[in-house]
């Protein structure tokens, strides 16, 4: 079953890089429709051939900053999106009540990055307890990398298959998955 056998057509990526994740929601046909917001220039125009290389230019729509307005403007039509948030450190200033009330029908997995701002921790406390008014607020982390488990990684030794398999990062990232309580 996909988000669109339950009625959710609309994918929306904020943070979105080079769009991987949209260019495979789209690809993988498991929404009909995605919104790429990206800030950095050069990511965008990476992203928009990207996009054309993958035959999706039609399906995804993509934006330079994810804002209260721009995210009112896809979800006057689309209130049930799943929306990915990955704005390195941004999530706690820009998932404020207003954006939080906006999105309350959606699904939304927020990745966190307390360490990049000041009182992250705390920051990330009270996003909790924000969140906690309007959704189901549960956490995902990594707890063990499983590179044996890929066939194409066999020929590789110990240490070339965890570097395949890492994202390079400086902290164990969590998410923050944000569910409707209707």
């Amino acid at each position: 079953m996909t988000f669109a056998d339950q009625g959710t057509k609309t994918f929306v990526d904020i943070g979105s890089a080079d769009g991987y994740f949209p260019i495979g929601m789209m690809s993988g046909e498991i929404f009909e429709k995605a919104y790429a917001f990206e800030i950095s220039d050069e990511a965008r125009t990476k992203m928009k051939l990207a996009i054309e290389r993958n035959g999706c230019g039609e399906k995804i729509v993509v934006g330079k900053e994810a804002n209260v307005e721009t995210l009112r403007k896809v979800l006057e039509t689309n209130d049930d999106a799943v929306i990915l948030i990955d704005i390195e450190g941004a999530e706690y200033d820009f998932l404020d009540d207003t954006a939080l009330a906006m999105v309350k029908k959606c699904r939304v997995i927020c990745e966190l990055h307390p360490w990049l701002v000041e009182g992250g921790q705390r920051k990330e406390r009270e996003l909790e307890v924000r969140a906690q008014k309007l959704f189901r607020v549960s956490f995902l982390q990594r707890e063990a990398y499983e590179p044996n488990k890929f066939a194409e990684l066999k020929e590789f030794s110990d240490d070339e298959r965890l570097l395949a398999c890492s994202e390079g990062r400086g902290e164990n990232t969590r998410w923050m998955v944000l569910e409707p309580k209707h």
